[in-house]
């Protein structure tokens, strides 16, 4: 007798394999996504947790997406439960701390770009934003003043 994984029927040509990540990682079936995206998406999704002004949006979510037959590449994006969204394209071979912080400043610009909503905040006056950088192969939130290492990125409302 055949399995059910034998039986199901190949994707579509065009159909991408998609997985839908937890802000957090809490409960998700992440089964054959790349390991290094969930880390990535969930580390974010922690620094999130500490800001009262992102509590608006509603439930938010990942959406990891295998494009490669389709754009060549990955998308991640983060979703609310209103409707709102933003993404971005990446290969699949990307270092983790490097793709840690390009999905902090993808979340950085979409929150502050479109919602409004300043994210996470190094100083009030005059406003200034953490930077997320890569600083000795560990993905970080740095003070735009002196360039000071605030925390990892994952670690903000530790």
């Amino acid at each position: 007798m055949a399995s059910k994984e034998s039986r199901r029927p190949p994707l579509h040509p065009l159909e991408t394999p998609s997985w839908n990540l937890t802000l957090c990682g809490e409960e998700d079936n992440a089964a054959g996504a790349p390991p290094h995206f969930v880390r990535a998406c969930h580390a974010v999704g922690r620094d999130t947790r500490c800001c009262d002004e992102l509590s608006w949006l509603g439930e938010m979510s990942w959406l990891v997406v295998d494009e490669t037959k389709v754009y060549g590449g990955w998308s991640i994006g983060l979703e609310t439960e209103h409707g709102g969204s933003h993404g971005f394209g990446t290969p699949v071979d990307i270092d983790l701390a490097i793709l840690t912080a390009r999905i902090a400043e993808a979340a950085q610009d979409w929150f502050t770009g479109c919602e409004h909503t300043f994210w996470p905040v190094a100083s009030r006056n005059p406003l200034r934003l953490l930077k997320p950088q890569v600083r000795n192969g560990r993905a970080v939130w740095v003070s735009p003043g002196d360039g000071t290492v605030i925390c990892g990125i994952g670690d903000l409302c530790e």
